[in-house]
């Protein structure tokens, strides 16, 4: 969620400062800083929320279909669940719902009823069949552990999980969206916190840039940016001087993230370059 506020927060200040004769559109906000990272040329890294959850649920969707006809074939009734519903913000502050949440409901009921008619022995293989498990009810135990974790080194991975039942084998065969990130795993994980640990810092000097003019008491520093963008855009006294922290803030705050995310790209260049999915325009 916050990576998603953050992307509407940047929609919003270009909004906020169109047609401010000292901003323009190569500065806070624009397509060209944001094209900056390389990564913001794919799918899957957070730079394209909208796109990115709209064609995760298609890929999913596939891979429903896929469960569906394995599970089948083994004898057992699925249906597949259709894409989950996406709520989006939009720059005015609106939602938009994408998916049907009742009908997800209903298929989602629909299987557990059937399951719940099987047998224990026939629900034991149901489990296995469908994800190599016993039950999802009970935590994972040693015997399963070494079944899903065959380098024993007590982390399931990505690719581990790909041998696991038909939804393993669907999400081998439609790898999707966000493989690249699952794939590299630890490594994608160590640059997210390394983020993080950036909006943090600078939303630190942020705080410290607009204290002349205005109050952040009981402001969490995720939502900083937001509530300096909502004071702006009321037309608060030193909305100039507000104006020029944001600048300054989005600038430092975009180069650090280019930096450590031009880093991890040239580390992992082979494997994003094959597999992840190409954003919309490029």
């Amino acid at each position: 969620m916050r990576g998603r506020a953050r992307m509407t927060a940047g929609i919003l200040i270009s909004v906020v400062m169109s047609g401010c004769g000292a901003i323009g559109p190569d500065t806070v906000g624009s397509e060209v800083d944001q094209e900056a990272s390389p990564l913001a040329r794919y799918l899957g890294f957070g730079h394209h929320r909208l796109d990115e959850e709209l064609q995760f649920n298609a890929d999913e969707l596939k891979r429903e279909q896929f469960v569906e006809a394995c599970m089948n074939a083994e004898g057992f009734e699925y249906m597949a669940v259709p894409a989950g519903a996406v709520v989006v913000q939009n720059e005015a502050g609106g939602v938009t719902e994408i998916g049907d949440g009742a009908e997800i409901a209903q298929v989602q009921r629909a299987n557990e009823a059937f399951v719940a008619s099987l047998s224990t022995k026939e629900r034991e293989r149901y489990w296995l069949t469908l994800a190599a498990r016993t039950s999802y009810d009970e935590g994972i135990s040693a015997e399963e552990m070494a079944r899903l974790d065959p380098n024993g080194d007590g982390d399931i991975s990505y690719k581990e999980s790909l041998t696991h039942g038909c939804r393993g084998a669907a999400s081998e065969r439609v790898p999707g969206v966000f493989y690249v990130a699952r794939v590299l795993g630890r490594d994608y994980d160590q640059l997210r916190s390394a983020v993080e640990s950036i909006r943090s810092k600078t939303a630190v000097v942020l705080g410290t840039c607009v204290s002349p003019f205005t109050t952040t008491a009981g402001v969490d520093d995720r939502q900083l940016f937001e509530f300096i963008v909502k004071l702006i855009d009321s037309g608060h006294s030193d909305s100039d001087e507000l104006k020029k922290c944001l600048v300054d803030f989005d600038r430092v705050e975009r180069s650090e993230v280019q930096r450590v995310e031009s880093a991890f790209y040239d580390a992992h260049k082979d494997v994003i370059d094959e597999f992840a999915v190409p954003a919309p325009g490029t």
